[in-house]
């Protein structure tokens, strides 16, 4: 998932569940946050929204994750109600993108 001009990575795959981004400071603020908007239902505690303004994030980076994660629940919505593919068309797998790239 990307927000932002600037379109950076909110987390690595290998933190993906987990709402944490500990190899970069600036990361983990914006992965606590959008968990945080998911888990709290957008009731957030503040600390966690000073510390993602602390990090450097503006008030439209806010915006930009708020509209983030309501295309993703309303993707889900949609996938899980009426069965449609998340991926339409289907994305190749990354493995068989990298070897056709050899």
């Amino acid at each position: 998932m990307f927000f932002g001009s600037n379109y950076t990575p909110i987390i690595s795959l290998d933190e993906n569940e987990t709402g944490k981004a500990s190899f970069n400071q600036k990361f983990d603020a914006l992965a606590r946050l959008s968990k945080s908007i998911i888990a709290q239902q957008g009731k957030i505690n503040a600390h966690v929204l000073d510390a993602f303004f602390d990090a450097g994030y503006t008030k439209e980076n806010l915006i930009d994750v708020i509209v983030a994660v309501g295309e993703k629940t309303i993707t889900n919505l949609l996938h899980n109600v009426t069965g449609i593919p998340l991926d339409f068309p289907e994305a190749p797998r990354l493995e068989e993108t990298l070897s056709n790239q050899s």
